[in-house]
């Protein structure tokens, strides 16, 4: 009877062992060819806040500037009241002004001048400034008044004078005759020898004498006068006149000198 038991528990033993192999098999098997994997969770971000984009409103003038201060002028944004910009007006720099002095033309005279900041912008006529002129067309001295208006407040002026224009007057010599026989026994007056035209002022004639003949002479109204003497029939004298004429308040004095024959039959 005992062998029989023996058998028994051998066949009870071999078949636990076989129970716990395949539990470790199955076990070291369900690990073959698998990786571990080890996840994080990120940080949940916050969404950055959008820089502000300001909507300026117009320039607005807040000093004006003038010829000894700078000036400025303000923006607000349109959005955000308690957001605003300031920038500087530049100062007024003095006028600049290439010419004082003019000619009489006739016709009136505005004088060339620029005006700008002191950082060489130029300003412009009707924005920034207007000009007072007067009617400046004769001779003499004159002032423009240069008001600064728009981002600018003040005052300047510009003088320049007008001076007088020469003159285009042109004098032409005649030759004359005049008759031995008449001469011999009296002077004679000779006229309209002398042609002056677009003389400026009182017109005046002057002999000259180096070069002129001694029986010659000349009234201040450009009449020659041929001295009695008995002249031979051919000779032809000769008399330098020096035509002036006094000039106006827009034009200059100026002279001509011409030389007028006479000649003798």
């Amino acid at each position: 009877m005992k062998k029989p038991i023996c058998l028994l528990l051998s066949a009870l033993m071999l078949a636990g062992a076989f129970v716990f192999s395949a539990g470790a098999v199955d076990s070291a098997s369900a690990g073959v060819g698998e990786k571990s994997i080890e996840t994080t969770t990120a940080p949940e971000t916050q969404p950055a806040e959008s820089e502000h984009v300001h909507n300026w409103g117009e320039w607005t003038v807040t000093k004006k500037a003038t010829l000894y201060a700078n000036g400025e002028e303000t923006r607000t944004c349109l959005d955000d009241p308690s957001h605003t910009e300031i920038r500087v007006i530049a100062k007024i720099a003095e006028i600049n002004q290439p010419n004082y002095s003019y000619t009489y033309t006739g016709k009136v005279i505005v004088p060339i001048f620029t005006a700008a900041d002191v950082n060489g912008t130029l300003l412009v006529q009707g924005i920034d400034y207007t000009v007072d002129y007067v009617k400046s067309v004769n001779t003499g001295p004159y002032t423009a008044i240069v008001n600064y208006i728009g981002k600018y407040d003040d005052i300047d002026n510009v003088s320049y004078i007008i001076s007088g224009a020469k003159q285009s007057m042109t004098v032409k010599a005649k030759s004359k005759t005049v008759k031995a026989k008449k001469a011999k026994k009296a002077r004679q007056k000779v006229k309209n020898a002398i042609s002056v035209s677009k003389a400026q002022g009182k017109v005046t004639y002057k002999k000259v004498k180096k070069g002129s003949s001694k029986y010659l002479t000349v009234s201040k109204k450009g009449v020659i006068t041929v001295a009695k003497h008995k002249y031979k029939k051919g000779s032809v004298l000769k008399i330098k006149v020096k035509v002036s004429a006094s000039g106006t308040i827009n034009y200059n004095s100026a002279s001509r000198t011409v030389t007028v024959k006479i000649k003798i039959k």
